[in-house]
């Protein structure tokens, strides 16, 4: 798993009052551009729990954080029109609600889904895990505080989904120190994160498509070769870093 491309993702929306989520938020054509190159490289887009249960080199994970209700207006039709699948990180606390993290930090306010459009995601296929409760960065927060925010929200889903979810979405990339055993601890299997020294199950790597993106840059991004070279740059970032 720790050298399979795992794209991120958040909201999708052809809106110019969206502006100050960027990068986060992608134009339409964007996210159609992203399909056809995996379609046209002959790879597939699937979600995370797709990509484990049956492992190919042609997988490209598709994962969308936050969970926004506007995904159901263009990219969850985009991908059940092509019968790929996603994996979907909800903040619990905030189901039903808005990005109020956002918010508070001078973006834009999106609505999010409801319990019933979270049922909805499994209904189609699609993959759903955490992003823990509170949606706030977790390598800031004392152990106990930790625990707390991952123990929630994998109760709230797994009733809410009447299964065992299996990964969370570290909100903001930031991961906390003793990752795994918090994760164990809270009954999650695997983590994801965004820059990471290392790829392992607790904070696997993930890129970043954006409107900046080319047809190029995408193809590199879903590659072994770019996988590679996050690899060796997040490691040095993360050893520069360190020396600060």
């Amino acid at each position: 798993m720790k050298s399979i491309p795992i794209a991120m993702l958040h909201h999708v929306e052809d809106r110019h009052d969206w502006g100050s989520l960027q990068p986060y938020c992608i134009k339409r054509k964007t996210l159609i551009n992203l399909l056809n190159v995996i379609e046209k490289t002959g790879k597939r887009g699937v979600s995370l729990a797709e990509a484990i249960a049956k492992p190919s080199r042609k997988n490209v994970v598709l994962t969308f954080d936050d969970g926004a209700e506007h995904l159901w207006d263009f990219a969850i039709p985009e991908l059940l029109k092509r019968s790929m699948t996603a994996s979907f990180y909800i903040p619990t606390h905030h189901i039903g609600s808005t990005n109020s993290w956002d918010v508070k930090e001078g973006r834009s306010e999106v609505p999010l889904m409801s319990e019933e459009a979270i049922r909805e995601l499994k209904n189609v296929g699609m993959d759903i895990g955490g992003h823990s409760h509170h949606h706030i960065r977790l390598a800031d927060q004392e152990k106990t505080d930790i625990e707390e925010e991952l123990s929630t929200s994998k109760k709230m889903l797994d009733e809410l989904l009447q299964q065992d979810t299996q990964a969370m979405a570290w909100p903001f990339g930031s991961v906390p120190q003793e990752a795994s055993s918090l994760l164990k601890q809270a009954g999650w299997n695997i983590g994801l994160s965004i820059f990471s020294p290392v790829s392992k199950p607790s904070q696997l790597r993930r890129f970043i498509i954006h409107d900046g993106d080319t047809l190029r840059s995408i193809r590199l991004k879903c590659g072994p070769f770019y996988t590679a070279y996050r690899g060796i740059v997040d490691r040095r970032q993360a050893i520069t870093s360190s020396r600060n």
